[in-house]
């Protein structure tokens, strides 16, 4: 099956990463198609990197109910490099 990679930086966005995480994961898709979700955390200065281990913790204990293969990886910047960089992390990883 092929997937569609989505890339989501992320800096500072611990308000408002999980929301973004829930409406990312329930959009549906019109074909047979996995979701592959690349988030770059670059190098946030709140508590999204927290937010995001404990979201992808319990994100792997529930995915196997959703109809079509959703994978999550996580990049952790060190160093705050812009969103440019952090999409350019993210499209290295892409499948």
């Amino acid at each position: 099956m092929k997937n569609l990679s989505i890339i989501i930086p992320a800096y500072n966005e611990a308000a408002t990463i999980e929301i973004l995480l829930d409406k990312v994961i329930e959009a549906p898709l019109n074909f047979d198609i996995g979701k592959q979700i690349i988030v770059v955390n670059d190098a946030s200065k709140d508590n999204t990197l927290a937010i995001l281990h404990a979201y992808i913790e319990n994100f792997n204990q529930r995915k196997k109910s959703f109809p079509a293969p959703i994978d999550i990886v996580l990049y952790d910047k060190e160093k705050n490099e812009g969103k440019g960089a952090a999409i350019h992390t993210g499209i290295k990883s892409a499948t």
